[in-house]
């Protein structure tokens, strides 16, 4: 839909009205065939694509988190927006130093457990976990 929609800009730029209105009907035909559940709600792959956009420009990490939220409450089960969503919120914690909330941690854990081969993430986890005073030598040396 959003290459068809640039395709539909880029022809009206240079003047070929007629295979822009193509495009913009390929458009409708889209939005028809995949309708949204409402009309004020964008479908959730939206929602992780402006969420993944603003991380890449380093905007506000509570809006990312906001929008993984709605991806995944509308589409749960992503493992990639689950392990986004749980960074994003350690982020917008500011890295207290008494460690993070437990629902926070908690969504960390069950992110990690879903993609277990996510270094980054694990080491976040642990990192989190030493920092309450948690043992986690023995889980450490397991993602070497």
């Amino acid at each position: 839909m959003v290459n068809y929609g640039n395709l539909a800009w880029l022809h009206h730029q240079l003047g070929d009205q007629a295979e822009s209105e193509a495009y913009l009907s390929k458009v409708d035909a889209l939005n028809k065939k995949y309708p949204s559940s409402s009309q004020e709600e964008l479908h959730p792959e939206t929602y992780a694509e402006k969420a993944y956009a603003l991380l890449a420009l380093k905007g506000d990490i509570n809006l990312v988190a906001d929008y993984f939220q709605r991806a995944i409450e509308m589409q749960p089960g992503i493992r990639e927006w689950n392990t986004s969503h749980a960074l994003a919120l350690m982020y917008a914690s500011k890295h207290s130093r008494t460690g993070l909330e437990d629902d926070i941690l908690e969504k960390m854990r069950i992110a990690q457990e879903q993609d277990p081969e996510n270094l980054y993430l694990a080491a976040h986890y642990l990192d989190q976990r030493a920092m309450r005073g948690e043992r986690i030598e023995d889980e450490a040396h397991f993602h070497r």
